[in-house]
């Protein structure tokens, strides 16, 4: 019986992380919300605010709980969003909603994981549910460019509400956690203890760094596609697809070697690469050498928390783990700025978002360069 509960737990937790995709969509659901100006904003900003909280509500109530809170939770932000039509208000209250779900999944998961598999068991399953996200994310353009072809792209958001809807159902039937340890939450004081160090702050500002210029990229998808290169949604399904298919493969190597290496020293090369790309994506004017970049891009960042995480995590004893992980979640809130600081740079030209990703790409090089001499000095 309970080999059958736990069965449903993990498909459970698989489909969940395949909801996790969401954001990583962001761009081609806010150009076609016309929220591109503040879309980043409202997904990203809880996670500086709603990290600590959803961990502590991990705790008194169970992840398994807040998970299904949270995936339930999304289905009135889907709803506002499927008939939200030209009422940008309403867009943007469905995608903050649907942004402060994601917080509490990004925290829920992880723990729900180990109540399901144990802690040994633990990175192979995440790497497991990160390669379902990222098959979905790949899938996303696609699925939208269909129903736009069929009449209505909307018609994306009960369809994907639906995958929602049932993986709560699997979470909330799959097994308890009442024998299982707890995650133990951050506090807000932890957090700030762990920062004071010089290396884990530049790790965790490395991070925020790396996910704007992510993000940033993101949004700039759809207007490269469509007026550099005057294609349309194939084309742009086809960026996203070079984008997670690359990332694939190159993450699940980076499972392989963060277990076996040090994987600090490479942090610098591994973000150079990205360089490359993103400088690739302003200069070219083609679009096959377009996808090239696309791909270094994507090769670069593809293990980004893994680097930082290998940074932060052995310089603080097991106890402040927690606290580690809290501060290195804190920091996807700086996809918040994208959208701001793309705007700012709007003035020197159509490609502002473009030269967002190199400008961050280069200044994440330069910490994570030091970040890696700091932490090889004070280890």
């Amino acid at each position: 019986m309970n080999a059958g509960r736990n069965s449903i737990g993990a498909a459970g937790l698989l489909l969940a992380y395949s909801c996790m995709a969401f954001p990583d969509a962001i761009g081609v659901v806010a150009a076609r919300l016309r929220l591109d100006g503040i879309a980043s904003s409202l997904v990203f900003a809880w996670f500086a605010l709603f990290a600590i909280p959803s961990g502590i509500l991990c705790d008194r109530f169970g992840s398994r709980r807040v998970a299904v809170f949270a995936l339930g939770g999304t289905l009135p932000a889907f709803a506002l969003l499927a008939v939200c039509g030209d009422f940008r208000y309403a867009a943007a209250a469905g995608l903050a909603f649907a942004g402060v779900a994601n917080v509490a999944l990004q925290v829920s998961l992880p723990s729900r994981a180990v109540e399901l598999f144990g802690v040994s068991r633990q990175a192979g399953v995440l790497t497991l549910g990160l390669f379902a996200k990222t098959l979905f994310a790949m899938a996303i353009p696609f699925v939208i460019a269909a129903f736009a072809h069929a009449g209505d792209w909307r018609l994306f958001f009960p369809a994907f509400g639906a995958v929602f809807a049932a993986a709560a159902a699997l979470m909330w039937f799959g097994g308890g956690e009442s024998s299982c340890p707890k995650r133990g939450s951050s506090s807000l004081a932890g957090v700030i203890e762990v920062a004071h160090d010089v290396p884990t702050a530049l790790a965790a500002l490395s991070f925020a760094v790396g996910v704007i210029a992510d993000v940033a990229f993101n949004l700039s998808v759809p207007d490269a596609v469509q007026l550099r290169f005057a294609m349309g949604d194939a084309a742009v399904g086809t960026v996203y697809a070079v984008l997670f298919g690359v990332k694939l493969p190159v993450t699940l190597l980076g499972a392989w070697f963060f277990a076996r290496c040090d994987a600090r020293r490479f942090f610098p090369a591994s973000i150079a690469i990205a360089a490359l790309g993103a400088f690739a994506l302003i200069m070219v004017e083609g679009f096959v050498a377009y996808l090239v970049g696309v791909a270094l891009f994507a090769a670069g960042y593809a293990n980004v928390y893994g680097f930082v995480y290998a940074v932060a995590a052995p310089r603080h004893p097991s106890g402040k783990a927690a606290s580690v992980a809290a501060l290195l979640t804190m920091s996807i809130a700086g996809g918040a700025l994208a959208s701001p600081l793309i705007a700012a740079m709007s003035r020197l030209g159509a490609r502002s978002a473009e030269v967002l990703s190199v400008a961050a790409t280069a200044v994440i090089l330069l910490l994570a360069a030091l970040a890696k001499r700091l932490s090889g000095r004070c280890a």
